[in-house]
């Protein structure tokens, strides 16, 4: 294992190339930083790469303080079960600030199609990247998504930090408590004075300070520094797990460029591409069972994903009686018919007006898996989280540390990296205008993007796992007509994409 060291660690990056300034709490003497950041995720970790690399910020003084002990494998080109799906916006971001540069290309793997359907008909909406055409006269198509893992592109932002002089990494540094600028009364009420003081920062088991005009927390879900500013946070546990693993697969259809994913009953189970029939796996289910899931063979954990990716799932009798005709009942069998009729007539409606589906175009057939990479599978609990503010004065919440969403849409870490880039260009925005670093005004222009963007989303997720949980025949059927009509509707999907994308 490569890891950074207490002061200078050349291990951590490429070789042959200068160190960056690394540093352990025994080298803290009440220094002062202009920006602090709390967390040495990738998002904290891309926040000190965006901010520190801003012309408005390059003789500013930057901070990344990471609790635990920072450690990078050896072979970053194997994929692990920590894979995440990356939008082409928030390539274009990491572009921005020298960290997309960083990554191999046989770290990068191109996601050009996706398959999303569910367990009670088969309804399917496919999703394509948009042809473009290029010079030459030839065609391609733009990827869905670029699937990286956790570790080479956390390894690749390590290596941006690297670059800039004006960043120290702290790791094995634990914050316990901050102080925020002193409340004064205006106007007859209690706040802050906006633009002024400075935070400060006590390290745990050190009788020493930090201070900071600015503090940025990424330090997750269940972020220290958000209770220690006072936040409220509204969440939720969905009382299920994330069962993650890397698989393999048959190969027998195009299973290294297109994502799958199915609702099933008590959850969603996703397949991400990783290249040479590999896969990345993401199934969501309630807590019991995945305890029971994590438990099984090999064997019998390949059968059991397999029956979910493939199988017919009996979990509503009454619904699948209508749907499949498993009971001889004269109501089910003319429900049954009535429900076949409906969607004969929408084929019709479309066929009339020049729609297709583009599932019957590009035919759904997922991969069968026949084998997982040991000591891959793992869990992760799963919940909902979104805190009433992002910002106070002098500090910003980003990431994990101000929103948690259900990993069915794959936006987590997208939506974290759209938190540092809106943050970043409205310091410098606010810098440029001779405004004082972590101005109120620019602290709160980043809360209203951020919370106008991510909280219509939150809520169309909520409302997606609330109307696939549903067995109801009616909700079946109108889900069903509903995706199949989006599926004949290409422009429509590419926005969809888009706004996802962003």
């Amino acid at each position: 294992m490569l890891r950074l060291s207490n002061r200078i660690s050349p291990a951590l990056f490429t070789t042959g190339s200068a160190p960056g300034k690394v540093c352990s709490t025994r080298c803290i003497r009440n220094a002062h930083y202009d920006v602090t950041v709390i967390g040495g995720n990738l998002i904290g970790s891309a926040a000190a790469a965006a901010i520190a690399g801003s012309p408005a910020f390059t003789k500013r003084k930057i901070a990344l303080i990471e609790r635990r002990e920072i450690r990078f494998s050896e072979n970053l080109d194997r994929w692990t079960n920590r894979v995440y799906a990356i939008t082409s916006g928030t390539k274009d971001f990491l572009t921005r600030i020298a960290v997309w540069q960083k990554l191999q290309p046989q770290q990068i793997h191109v996601c050009r199609g996706m398959f999303v359907w569910e367990n009670y008909s088969d309804a399917a909406l496919h999703f394509g990247g948009q042809e473009v055409r290029a010079v030459d006269g030839t065609v391609e198509v733009e990827p869905v998504c670029y699937n990286i893992d956790q570790h080479a592109l956390l390894h690749a932002i390590y290596e941006r930090l690297k670059e800039l002089p004006n960043v120290e990494i702290w790791d094995r540094t634990r914050i316990v408590k901050t102080h925020l600028p002193p409340m004064s009364h205006q106007n007859g009420s209690m706040s802050h004075d906006a633009d002024s003081g400075l935070v400060r920062l006590e390290v745990f088991g050190e009788d020493k300070e930090l201070t900071s005009d600015l503090l940025v927390a990424a330090d997750g879900f269940n972020s220290q520094i958000r209770k220690l500013m006072g936040v409220q946070n509204v969440s939720w546990s969905y009382r299920q797990k994330s069962v993650i693993a890397v698989v393999d697969l048959d190969g027998l259809n195009d299973v290294d460029g297109t994502a799958y994913q199915r609702f099933i009953p008590d959850g969603v189970v996703a397949l991400l591409p990783l290249g040479n029939k590999q896969a990345c796996l993401i199934w969501s289910l309630v807590d019991s069972s995945a305890e029971y899931i994590l438990k099984l063979s090999d064997e019998d954990f390949v059968e059991t994903l397999n029956d979910q990716l493939h199988g017919t799932l009996d979990y509503n009798e009454a619904v699948m009686s209508v749907l499949h005709g498993t009971q001889d009942k004269p109501a089910a069998e003319e429900n049954r018919s009535v429900y076949y009729n409906i969607l004969d007539f929408t084929q019709v409606v479309m066929n009339s007006v020049g729609l297709t589906r583009s599932s019957d175009k590009f035919k759904m057939n997922p991969p069968r898996v026949v084998g997982v990479q040991a000591n891959t599978r793992a869990s992760y609990p799963l919940g909902m989280g979104h805190a009433v503010q992002y910002v106070v004065p002098k500090a910003a919440l980003v990431g994990d540390s101000a929103h948690r969403v259900h990993p069915l849409a794959g936006q987590g870490a997208n939506f974290g990296f759209s938190d540092v880039e809106c943050l970043a260009r409205n310091l410098e925005v606010a810098a440029f205008r001779g405004e004082k670093l972590g101005s109120f005004g620019a602290l709160s222009a980043y809360e209203r993007e951020r919370q106008c963007a991510l909280l219509p989303f939150q809520v169309a997720i909520e409302g997606l796992i609330y109307l696939y949980q549903n067995n109801n025949l009616p909700v079946v059927m109108a889900r069903s007509l509903g995706v199949q009509m989006l599926d004949a509707l290409p422009y429509l999907k590419h926005k969809i994409v888009q706004y996802a994308s962003r």
